[in-house]
């Protein structure tokens, strides 16, 4: 297994490196042709505030919690939040991975689940859900993890001066409130007293609420408003089968168009990538095995998308992803081929090879002198689009089961 260190010398650099490895745990690792920007573009405008590493809605209150603890300590405080985190988070992972038994197929959830007290891990949950905690304005900041517990330090400091100072006291009580930035109204001083996942139902009303009231326009605020294509979404086998359904629904046409959009781009781009595992196959083992994959493929496609004719980059973006421009016109060019009704595995090929090898430089496995770092028969690079759609049903699930309470 193939492991990763680095050196940080400032919190602005570890939170770079932290949205790093975000990307590389999202669905898709291996994304030889670099169209994992698209599917991001389209899972951030449909789900915002979520990623593929987010595991139990509980998490986006959990750390919330332990910061209102962190505030909430008697006398003067030894610790940063971050360092107060860190040591809570744990406490917590292994309180939870023990309940679970320890066993990472108990379909929990727990961050952490295999960890046994004292071993730790290099990904908290704070690190993992603090991008979705702003987007849900839980904590209402702007700033990364570190800068934030550099701000919270220096706004204690600085308010325990005025508390010594300020002879009016109920003027400063009424200040306090809400200062730390933390939105969270379900905070209970015993909730660490029995953790657990499920969500009680305060916080799914909360959460239910929050999304409602910030993207009512979004995928994602609809699916929280609108119980038909809720049902949909949790009897759906994957995004490609609710996408299809979500089109006799009331959806917003508007939002049906962006669903049929994202269902055909996951549809070509399973193309594209047989079409590199038949380039790397021929290349390295002179076996054409995948360009029957490719016919396939190409014999459905016309009948599986569901609108050929708005088949196009540029109305789906009101601002480009953030993508090398070669890349955007990678894709737009793959997308003419499927649009004029010219696709073929050669004309696909042309195109994967010059972007593989543009975008992969010395790594890449079609340049000349490339050497062969695989098994024959092995499927590489990125299969279709989910766009989070696994992760997005456990969120939901575990707040509509939250409201059944």
């Amino acid at each position: 297994m193939t492991q990763l260190g680095w050196i940080h010398f400032s919190p602005a650099f570890k939170s770079k490196v932290d949205s790093i490895l975000d990307r590389l745990d999202e669905e898709g690792v291996v994304d030889e042709l670099g169209v994992g920007v698209f599917r991001d573009a389209i899972a951030n405008n449909f789900f915002p505030g979520t990623s593929t590493i987010q595991t139990r809605a509980k998490y986006f209150f959990i750390i919330p919690y332990q910061i209102k603890d962190f505030l909430n300590q008697k006398g003067r405080r030894q610790d940063s939040l971050d360092r107060y985190l860190d040591d809570q988070e744990h406490e917590l992972m292994w309180q939870l991975a023990a309940k679970y038994s320890f066993d990472r197929n108990a379909g929990s959830g727990v961050i952490g689940i295999t960890k046994k007290p004292k071993q730790r891990i290099a990904r908290r949950p704070s690190s993992i859900y603090w991008n979705g905690l702003r987007t849900f304005q839980f904590i209402q900041t702007e700033l990364s993890l570190a800068g934030f517990s550099q701000w919270l330090s220096a706004s204690i400091e600085h308010r325990s001066e005025r508390l010594v100072s300020d002879t009016i006291a109920d003027d400063v009580d009424t200040e306090y409130v809400d200062w730390h930035r933390i939105k969270v109204s379900t905070y209970q001083h015993d909730w660490k007293d029995n953790p657990d996942l499920p969500l009680s139902y305060e916080e799914a009303d909360f959460f239910n609420q929050r999304i409602r009231d910030l993207f009512p326009c979004k995928l994602l605020g609809q699916l929280a408003s609108d119980k038909t294509v809720l049902k949909i979404l949790f009897a759906a086998n994957g995004f490609e089968t609710f996408s299809r359904t979500a089109q006799d629904t009331a959806l917003p046409s508007q939002l049906k168009q962006q669903l049929r959009f994202a269902h055909d781009l996951s549809i070509v781009v399973e193309g594209l990538h047989w079409a590199y595992c038949h380039l790397i196959h021929v290349k390295f083992y002179s076996d054409p095995q995948f360009s029957v994959q490719f016919e396939a493929w190409l014999d459905q496609l016309y009948d599986r998308l569901l609108d050929v004719k708005h088949l196009q980059l540029e109305p789906f973006f009101e601002s480009l992803p953030r993508a090398r421009p070669d890349t955007f016109l990678f894709m737009v060019d793959v997308l003419d081929l499927v649009r004029s009704r010219k696709v073929s595995l050669v004309a696909f090929s042309l195109l994967v090879q010059k972007q593989e090898i543009r975008i992969k430089g010395s790594k890449s496995r079609l340049r000349e002198n490339a050497l062969r770092d695989f098994q024959q028969g092995d499927r590489k690079s990125l299969f279709g689009l989910n766009y989070r759609f696994n992760n997005v049903r456990t969120l939901l699930t575990d707040i509509f089961n939250g409201l059944k309470q």
